[in-house]
């Protein structure tokens, strides 16, 4: 039994250090300082950028507006099952839900990068709301703070490296004229062999994508 404590103390202790980090990550991400605007895109969203102290990959952000309303946009985020359907990059996305309730959701993502081992994370997202504003914010998990069978596990993992240390959130204000203001925002650490340089292109790529693809389906739902 004594050979189990120290093994179990120190997961513990690195699966708590993680989860820390990403919160703090994710408080610094909702600062309005510090952000530097370096690009609109003719499609009128607009990329931002900004360092944060003691991280190791810049914080991404796309802003601007879409007609689509913020309770949609919520839906789509949610809607894991659904991602194969809508997003540009289905075909390298093996996507799921572990938990779910009303206001927050616990799932995974593994990505296949050709040329490199699949990246793979478990995440938590929350939903709240103050005023016109709805808040989706996440933070990235390690395997050991969830409760995963065995297929699960391997179905995720097997053969592929994690990335533990990110954070996020979409940022949805309600208009006047039944549109929404969109601000989403991320920061999410290297893993394995995937460079700093290399994930940040992949991150300023796919974040704008990602938004194009959300927004495009929250106004396809809203008019079917």
């Amino acid at each position: 039994m004594k050979r189990l404590v120290i093994p179990i103390l120190l997961l513990f202790s690195v699966s708590y250090a993680i989860g820390s980090s990403n919160e703090l990550l994710l408080k610094k991400l909702s600062t309005e300082s510090g952000w530097v605007k370096e690009q609109t895109y003719p499609s009128g969203w607009t990329h931002s950028k900004r360092t944060i102290d003691g991280f190791e990959s810049p914080a991404l952000a796309i802003s601007g507006e879409t007609n689509a309303p913020a309770e949609l946009i919520a839906e789509v985020v949610y809607d894991v099952p659904a991602y194969n359907r809508f997003l540009t990059a289905a075909s390298r996305l093996q996507a799921g839900i572990v938990v779910q309730d009303s206001s927050v959701q616990i799932g995974y993502q593994r990505w296949d990068i050709p040329l490199l081992p699949d990246r793979y994370f478990f995440y938590r997202m929350k939903k709240s709301r103050a005023g016109d504003t709805l808040f989706l914010q996440w933070t990235l998990e390690t395997p050991a703070n969830l409760a995963l069978t065995n297929s699960l596990s391997m179905k995720v993992m097997n053969d592929a490296s994690i990335i533990e240390i990110g954070a996020g959130q979409w940022i949805l204000v309600s208009k006047s004229d039944g549109g929404t203001l969109v601000d989403y925002r991320l920061s999410m650490a290297s893993s394995g062999a995937l460079s700093g340089w290399v994930l940040d292109y992949i991150n300023k790529k796919g974040i704008l994508t990602q938004v194009e693809d959300v927004t495009a389906e929250a106004k396809r739902r809203n008019y079917r």
